[in-house]
Parts: structure tokens; C-alpha cells; sequence
């Protein structure tokens, strides 16, 4: 296998990305193709890169990922904001790699190029691929109550702005540090604030 891809093929709602993405791989001699989602099924590319958006209406990105699973050599999920939920079920169903979209336009065709193992990092906007995942495999509320501690929110406050008792929210952290397979709350706050950095220091101290 090359190491570069013989052709990169979108199912996006991105045209002026997919404009500029093409000026550049056409700069490194790939070839570029805009699908819709009723396409990809016919397509058998064994050495081709499917892109797909991820936060795009009308795009079904699990469906579209799954049925590349197979011809594909790589399936990359386009973000602009990083929802771990749809990262974690991206991975599930068989994207390879997450791209920023504000990236600059250098970067993102290198990560869509370069195999995963020739990248320097297995990462995600700078994000460990693993701490996105395991935030992304919990419930919305679980996500919710922890984003919420991260930022200091105590467990009272957080019961009010979510309509819910503090039992349930102490329930539900103790299913997430389950989950997260994290050894306390303080952790699995740790672990968040490693997929994602803006956190305050404070909510470190929460547990």
C-alpha cells in the first residue's frame, strides 16, 4: 500500500473547505470527489479516504461510516465544535481519525494523508484520543453533571440548575467515575479536564 491514498471523496455540507481542501491535495496529486450520501455505498475504493461531517443536518454520519466501513482505507470525522458523544459513536461505528476544521489547511490534510501511525500524535484538536472517548461513552446527563463540576458547580447548585435532587446527582457520579473507570470524582473531573482544558483548577479539589 502507498502511502499516500488515490483518492479523497467528501459527504459534506462544507463547499468552501471541500474548495480549498481540494486546491491543496491537488498540489500533492490526489484526486478529490464530492459524494452524497446515497453514493457511498457504490463506491469501492480499497485505497481511498472517505471524509464525512459529523455536525452537519441532513448528513447521517453513523450510517455513512458504517457502510464505508470495509472498501474505505480510512473513515475521518469533520468537527467544528467536539462533542465527545458523537466522537465516541464516530469511532464506534469505524471513523479512524477526528479533524478540526479550523485547523489550518495544512494540518488537515496531513492528518487526512498520513496514515494514524505516522502521525506525531494520537490526538484530537491536541485531545489524547482515549480521554475523548471515555467522556464520550457517558449518558448526556452524566456529561452534563461533570461538565458542571468541572467548573466548579457544586453539588447543590447542580441539583437546582438541572431540576433534579442531590441524590441523583450523587447517583449519577458515581455511575460516571464507574464508567470512566476513574478511582474517585476528583478523577474522573482530572480526566475530563484532559479532553477537555478549559477547567478550572478548583474543580480539581471537588470529590
Amino acid at each position: 500500500m502507498t502511502t499516500e491514498p488515490d483518492l479523497i471523496a467528501y459527504v459534506s455540507a462544507r463547499p468552501l473547505l471541500v474548495d480549498l481542501l481540494a486546491r491543496e491535495l491537488a498540489g500533492r496529486r490526489i484526486a478529490t470527489e464530492v459524494l452524497s450520501v446515497a453514493a457511498v455505498p457504490d463506491h469501492r475504493w480499497v485505497d481511498g479516504v472517505l471524509l464525512v461531517d459529523l455536525d452537519r443536518p441532513g448528513i447521517p454520519f453513523a450510517e455513512v461510516i458504517a457502510i464505508a466501513r470495509r472498501p474505505w482505507r480510512r473513515r475521518i470525522g469533520l468537527f467544528d465544535v467536539l462533542d465527545p458523544g458523537i466522537a465516541e459513536r464516530a469511532f464506534t461505528v469505524g471513523a479512524t481519525v477526528m479533524v478540526a476544521t479550523d485547523d489550518p489547511i495544512g494540518r488537515i490534510c496531513d492528518r487526512i494523508v498520513l496514515p494514524p501511525d505516522a502521525l506525531a500524535s494520537a490526538d484530537i484538536r491536541g485531545r489524547p484520543v482515549d480521554a475523548v472517548r471515555r467522556v464520550g461513552s457517558l449518558t448526556a446527563r452524566q456529561r452534563e453533571i461533570l461538565e458542571l463540576l468541572a467548573a466548579g458547580t457544586g453539588r447543590q447548585e447542580i441539583a437546582a440548575r438541572l431540576s433534579i435532587s442531590t441524590q441523583t446527582v450523587d447517583s449519577h457520579l458515581r455511575g460516571l467515575v464507574r464508567r470512566l473507570d476513574a478511582s474517585s470524582t476528583a478523577d474522573a473531573v482530572r480526566l475530563w479536564a484532559v479532553a477537555f482544558p478549559a477547567v478550572r483548577a478548583s474543580a480539581l479539589e471537588h470529590d
